[in-house]
């Protein structure tokens, strides 16, 4: 077709072979996805529950982007953020810190 376009006649596409897989490899890879969902579930469970926490702990009612993604911050980042949200008139003690 014109610059490349897909048609949707089926003559005009060629078909596309999917390759097949055994039961043992299937198994397995189901076993993995289902792992690797378990996983992240926990992960947006932690970090609601560390969200609850900064509210309850540091009155931090609006996390910021980067604290709506914990795990992608060292621990240097996650206090400065910390630091940043609650501003320079309620600063954290030596214990919060």
């Amino acid at each position: 077709m014109k610059d490349e376009a897909l048609s949707p006649v089926p003559f005009l596409m060629e078909p596309l072979p999917i390759a097949k897989s055994d039961d043992a490899l299937r198994a397995k890879v189901e076993a993995a996805a289902g792992r690797l969902i378990q996983l992240a579930r926990q992960g947006q469970v932690a970090c609601g529950d560390l969200l609850d926490w900064l509210r309850v702990q540091h009155q931090i009612e609006k996390p910021s982007k980067r604290l709506e993604s914990p795990t992608e911050l060292d621990s240097d980042a996650f206090v400065a953020e910390v630091k940043k949200l609650r501003g320079r008139k309620k600063p954290l003690s030596a214990p919060a810190l």
